[in-house]
């Protein structure tokens, strides 16, 4: 079957560099061992609380955060979590069930249920769980196009609930993909104005105390390492973010030292941990998809500036 094969396959790709649970070994590590969720028995539409929170805002630092162990995770399949996940993973990250669009589809009405199952799961099994994502472009609520004045406190809401909701978090994707050309955040800069990407973390950290918070985006390792670096750098500068994440799509043909030099370099330029936030190989023959995989993996895992990986899919022909 694809299904059992995709998964004796990623075994291989690992078993240069860990043991996987299934074959005797530990990538648990110690992992956060946070309580569980107070989300427990969400209703499937909940209605959002507009209380203000009573948490402090802190300037910088998530960085006691970043002490937990180098993890290789995946996502959520078709919306669920598979019943062999934690067999093979030790991070989760739902693919789309924490976007804005998937929660508050509607102004004021909040589905948690799916998000609410991804969390929980990861609590329960003591893993760590990734919010993927709080602002991106291409995946918001489209009633916000019609707001004027109230959409700067909309976006403040939906950062509140969220971290309310889901106190212990370990790791949020808070923007996503603001690249010029890419997915901004159109409705963020009218909100806060050319701030708008240090301000959506400002607001992330005063809620999420507790998580480290990347700045995530694809194509860095391969075309766009200095533009994202010129406008990494004001808002890292800023103290609010913890990290960046690389998506790491597209390397197919892309060398294993020409991957390990545009770390290097990211670390020299930034000086903040990195995360590979979406790695996959779309190679249809299995050998050469092995093949690349393990002679590209090892960087990510071996890199001392890159602290997990979550790779975009695990069950053939499911994202």
């Amino acid at each position: 079957m694809q299904q059992c094969k995709r998964l004796v396959f990623f075994g291989s790709i690992l078993a240069g560099c860990i043991l996987l649970p299934a074959c005797g070994g530990d990538l648990s590590g110690g992992s956060s061992s946070s309580s569980a969720s107070s989300s427990s028995g969400a209703s499937s539409s909940s209605t959002s609380s507009s209380s203000s929170s009573s948490s402090s805002s802190s300037s910088a630092s998530g960085q006691a955060a970043l002490d937990h162990p180098f993890f290789v995770g995946n996502i959520t399949t078709a919306g669920a979590v598979r019943s062999d996940f934690i067999q093979y993973w030790n991070q989760i990250t739902p693919e789309v069930e924490g976007q804005w669009e998937s929660i508050e589809g509607k102004r004021d009405e909040y589905n948690w249920a799916p998000l609410d199952r991804a969390y929980n799961y990861a609590k329960q099994n003591g893993i760590l769980f990734k919010q993927h994502s709080l602002v991106w472009g291409a995946n918001h609520s489209v009633w916000l196009n019609a707001l004027s004045d109230e959409t700067a406190e909309e976006i403040e809401e939906w950062i509140r609930d969220f971290c309310h909701r889901y106190p212990d978090t370990d790791l949020i994707d808070v923007v996503n993909e603001p690249l010029p050309g890419h997915s901004p955040a159109r409705y963020a800069q009218k909100a806060f104005g050319a701030d708008w990407i240090t301000r959506s973390f400002q607001l992330t950290r005063q809620y999420c105390p507790k998580s480290v918070l990347i700045l995530n985006e694809y194509h860095v390792i391969r075309w766009s390492t200095d533009e994202f670096i010129e406008l990494a750098k004001p808002v890292i500068q800023s103290g609010y973010v913890d990290a960046i994440g690389l998506q790491a799509h597209g390397l197919e043909d892309f060398p294993a030292d020409e991957i390990q030099r545009r770390l290097d370099y990211l670390w020299e330029k930034l000086q903040v941990p990195m995360y590979i936030s979406g790695y996959d190989v779309a190679i249809t023959d299995d050998t050469k998809q092995l093949q690349t995989y393990q002679e590209q993996f090892p960087v990510f895992y071996n890199h001392p500036h890159v602290k997990g990986i979550t790779l975009w899919g695990y069950v053939y022909g499911r994202t």
